[in-house]
């Protein structure tokens, strides 16, 4: 297989690709692509920027120990892993905002696994008040 990382912008945008690839036997032309990441980055003439990235991963099922797991018939159990980030940030009234986010999602024998955290660079509510 054959990988290639390319970007591409316009207006403002930029999108990017990370390990997008194609492949084929040598004995019978069937290609297979694939895409092991995607980003896209945006910034306007006014006050607002966004940028985030998805990644996939191919993960091998480990136990405890470090050791491969095996399924029924004796093969590692082998799974996709997602996990991405993503920024926001604007001005509000002369000051600046962002929202902040990573996350992972992956499903392994049935069973879906999923985190994100946030957070949010402005303060909420107003201050306390002062004794």
């Amino acid at each position: 297989m054959v990988f290639s990382q390319c970007s591409l912008s316009f207006g403002g945008i930029t999108l990017s690709c990370n390990g997008l690839g194609v492949g084929s036997s040598l004995t019978e032309f069937k290609p297979k692509f694939r895409l092991n990441g995607l980003g896209i980055h945006y910034s306007g003439s006014g006050c607002l920027e966004i940028g985030g990235a998805l990644l996939r991963k191919t993960m091998t099922l480990k136990d405890e120990h470090g050791a491969i797991k095996l399924d029924d018939n004796r093969n590692p159990v082998i799974y996709d892993e997602y996990s991405g980030a993503v920024i926001i940030g604007t001005s509000f009234q002369g000051k600046k905002i962002t929202l902040s986010a990573i996350g992972s999602y992956a499903e392994v024998k049935g069973e879906a696994s999923l985190f994100i955290f946030a957070l949010l660079g402005y303060p909420l509510g107003v201050p306390p008040p002062s004794l």
